[in-house]
């Protein structure tokens, strides 16, 4: 592999049956930039339909040779570039550097999120609590006694309300509760203060 001021080295890909016109061919792209005798093949004959040549070019047609190779052979070819390769070993390791951090950031991120997720579903539990009492004493005045029934039914919620309305609603009050749908209103109405106690689905 050669690199100087004015030459470089092309890598080309060429078809096994096209390898004869190649070798004919080359090095007349180009108007002569291209050194005669310079194509090598540098592959190890394993593969039986692609072959790897070597060709010497003018730096500066570097780019109309491999434009004139495709156009004339459909064949490709990259410049020869020993700072690319070089480079290449520093920027995987890089790359799994980068891996690795990005791991541990993820699991600190996920054990924070994880613990910070429980200390405000306690935090919101609580105000639900003081929310009760609140909306208990308004409504019923502040009696000695309130039963206070936390239920967790995924997909039945609806239902047990409906069997607790039937449960705590007098023969002569009928149709006074149930939700807005049912009584057309603009809110539900129970004989019960009912505190929902749920998540925003995108946390």
């Amino acid at each position: 592999m050669i690199e100087t001021d004015y030459l470089c080295t092309m890598l080309c890909f060429i078809p096994v049956n096209q390898e004869k016109h190649f070798k004919e061919t080359y090095f007349k792209l180009c108007d002569g930039m291209v050194l005669p005798c310079s194509a090598q093949r540098i592959d190890q004959k394993q593969d039986d339909k692609v072959c790897l040549y070597r060709v010497m070019v003018m730096k500066h047609v570097k780019d109309a040779f491999k434009q004139q190779l495709y156009n004339n052979l459909r064949c490709q070819c990259r410049e020869y570039n020993l700072n690319e390769i070089n480079l290449k070993p520093k920027e995987e390791e890089e790359i799994n550097n980068l891996s690795k951090k990005v791991k541990e950031l993820k699991t600190t991120l996920i054990r924070n999120s994880l613990a910070g997720y429980s200390e405000v579903y306690y935090a919101l539990l609580h105000l639900k609590y003081l929310r009760l009492y609140v909306e208990s004493n308004l409504k019923y005045g502040n009696g000695d006694y309130f039963t206070c029934i936390v239920f967790c039914n995924v997909g039945k919620e609806q239902k047990i309300v409906s069997t607790m309305i039937k449960k705590f609603t007098d023969s002569n009050e009928e149709g006074w509760y149930g939700t807005k749908e049912e009584l057309k209103e603009s809110e539900d109405f129970y004989p019960f203060i009912l505190i929902k106690l749920g998540v925003p689905s995108n946390i």
